[in-house]
């Protein structure tokens, strides 16, 4: 609802909070009325009383000159809650790392007086964003200006709640607006250039096994059943079970060829090193993205499983469209206490068929986990483990034991040390920012502008939309 729809009926008083303070409500607005300059009340309920029992002259001028500042402050007030309004405006909620996120901001006054001050206060967690700042506006009059920022880290970030203070000019008021609606911004992380021994190619990923051309649906032969999670279609549950547990369970279907592969990166907290993008956290993310384009791109399923404070799971499909689904789902996550890669092993067990291929990403020296690894191997599927070397990350550790207990328990491993992974730039399209051009004549142009807002979508990817034009962002796979 855009606020010129809006008028006294959207608003509700909700409830008094304080002695000399007032709250109105509408759907995505509370606005909060405080009485800061309260003595001046109480001086014209003094000269009121006076003027009652003994009138004078200077009794009633006062009450006059009072009566006539209380007036006007009411009117201003009135002018503020329900004729100014701010607005905020994304260019696109959807970057990726170097972007630009543009916003514009809009103080609008529909009232003939003037906003003196409007004071906006932001609670973005995106780091280095600030809108905050303090603006006027003339009566009758929309006031426009833009914030930018160079996105630097990749995650979901919320921009807002965010709060409009404003006051009338005798100080007597004060208003704080809060939209209580947040924007949400994705960050996507770059893909990466590795060397060609780390990708998969032709038939065969590490030592497992063979994988075949991805078969057109899964066989009608369920082999077993396993837990719901979140995400399995309905179809696939099995009632008798779900009635005999209490809880849901659904079918497990052998797929005809070995083509299902499950990316599973480790966020467990103690296994990660150093800060910033070239973190183990943050390469282990921007390996676990360009394996699975990789894998899109050869025409494999590919899911994705990790746990943080809880599970993450997406269903393997094919096609490079579902590359969009896999960064969305990994983008916003970030190593946790909660998350243990034993357990997340474990969990995943259950998920698996015995055509499946795991591949796990890990900076983990710690080889506590390997049984759980052993159990789903005994069970089901076949795994392959990417080694980040801890010691190429600044970390005192070699990597070499944690290879040969692997190699003894028959899961194959490959090192992948800092320098191997090369994050590319423009590998979804052209940075989205403002780039400009001087002229001979010292005139200034737009060379690049901001991408138009994305829209995304779960079954057709990502799509960017301008005023009159639809584009797929661009992918160097």
């Amino acid at each position: 609802m855009s606020f010129e729809q809006k008028s006294y009926a959207n608003f509700r008083w909700s409830r008094k909070l304080l002695p000399f303070q007032w709250q109105l409500s509408s759907q995505d607005v509370q606005v909060t009325i405080e009485v800061r300059q309260w003595e001046l009340l109480i001086a014209w309920l003094a000269v009121l009383a006076w003027v009652i029992v003994a009138p004078t002259g200077i009794g009633e001028m006062a009450l006059t000159g009072l009566s006539g500042i209380l007036i006007a402050a009411m009117l201003w007030v009135e002018a503020l809650i329900f004729r100014v309004d701010g607005k905020r405006e994304l260019a696109s909620s959807v970057m990726q790392l170097g972007d630009e996120l543009e916003e514009e901001i809009s103080l609008s006054n529909r009232s003939i007086l003037p906003v003196l001050w409007a004071e906006f206060v932001d609670r973005a967690n995106m780091p280095g964003y600030l809108v905050s700042s303090v603006r006027a506006v003339d009566g009758t009059t929309i006031n426009r200006w833009r914030v930018r920022s160079v996105c630097t880290q990749r995650g979901l970030f919320t921009l807002g709640p965010w709060e409009l203070r404003l006051g009338d000019p005798f100080g007597i008021f004060h208003i704080q607006k809060v939209y209580t609606a947040p924007q949400e911004v994705l960050v996507y992380p770059p893909l990466a250039a590795l060397p060609p021994q780390f990708l998969p190619r032709g038939k065969m990923i590490g030592d497992r096994r063979s994988l075949s051309i991805p078969a057109s649906a899964e066989t009608l032969n369920a082999t077993t059943t396993r837990p719901y999670f979140t995400g399995d279609p309905f179809r696939k549950i099995h009632w008798r079970t779900t009635a005999r547990r209490g809880v849901p369970f659904v079918r497990v279907f052998e797929p005809e060829a070995a083509s299902r592969i499950w990316l599973v990166p480790d966020f467990s907290y103690s296994a990660h090193l150093g800060i910033g993008n070239r973190s183990t956290e943050e390469d282990m993310v921007i390996l676990t993205a360009t394996l699975a384009a990789e894998l899109l791109h050869q025409g494999m399923q590919v899911g994705l499983y990790a746990e943080t404070n809880q599970p993450h799971l997406l269903l393997p499909q094919r096609g490079e469209g579902h590359l969009w689904a896999v960064l969305k789902t990994i983008t916003p996550l970030f190593r946790t206490q909660d998350s243990r890669l034993d357990r997340t092993l474990a969990a995943l067990g259950m998920l698996l068929s015995m055509q499946d291929l795991v591949i796990l990403v890990t900076p983990s020296n710690d080889t506590s986990w390997v049984s759980s690894a052993r159990q789903v191997l005994r069970r089901r599927g076949g795994m392959l483990v990417l080694l980040l070397d801890r010691s190429s990350y600044g970390g005192g550790e070699h990597i070499e034991d944690q290879v040969a207990v692997l190699l003894e328990t028959g899961i194959s491993s490959m090192i992948i040390r800092k320098e191997d992974i090369r994050p590319l730039e423009e590998v979804y399209g052209r940075p989205s920012r403002w780039e400009f051009k001087i002229l001979g004549t010292g005139k200034a142009i737009a060379r690049q502008k901001p991408r138009g807002t994305f829209i995304f979508a779960h079954q057709s990817g990502i799509q960017a939309g301008t005023s009159n034009r639809h584009e797929e962002p661009e992918w160097n796979g």
